[in-house]
């Protein structure tokens, strides 16, 4: 079954982002990790898997996009990893981090600039097994991210982004 939910795209960065830790699976779970329109089928789909969305996967490490596969993303993925999902509106492009590595942008499914721009996405986690999950939305979550997402922008304005000081009293 796949759950969805919303976050607000900050307009003062260059790319937004979103972070799910695995805690527990099942024996072959895949855990798709995400981004997707309202458009998207949650209930028949896993992230990447129809025209409206992105997805990682944990059983085979592909990246799925608007129905296409680049078997060659990145490492599979399960309990106990951080997966980190966000746009980079600069390139116009869906990326993933793993453990706080950048895994880098899939060339082959640039977002156009309506898609960047007008459309709006949403953090999405498929999971066709009985797997638990946390999530990291970042402003008001009050735990920094595993990557270090001003450095990615290469910036030193992190005012939209968690501090570790503003949530330890």
């Amino acid at each position: 079954e796949a759950t969805q939910g919303a976050t607000r795209r900050p307009s003062t960065l260059a790319a937004t982002t979103t972070t799910t830790t695995i805690i527990t699976n099942s024996v072959s779970p895949c855990v798709a990790v995400g981004l997707s329109t309202l458009s998207m089928d949650v209930h028949r789909n896993l992230p990447g898997w129809g025209p409206h969305s992105f997805g990682y996967h944990s059983d085979d490490g592909s990246f799925f996009a608007k129905n296409r596969c680049s078997p060659s993303y990145g490492p599979r993925f399960g309990p106990g990893d951080v997966v980190g999902c966000g746009i980079d509106y600069h390139e116009r492009a869906v990326f993933y981090t793993l453990n706080g590595t950048f895994l880098g942008y899939d060339q082959t499914q640039r977002l156009s600039k309506a898609e960047v721009w007008h459309q709006s996405w949403y953090p999405t986690i498929g999971l066709d097994s009985h797997t638990t999950v946390q999530f990291n939305f970042g402003k008001d979550d009050c735990r920094p991210f595993v990557y270090n997402l001003a450095d990615m922008m290469g910036q030193n304005n992190q005012h939209d982004l968690p501090r570790r000081n503003e949530c330890e009293s």
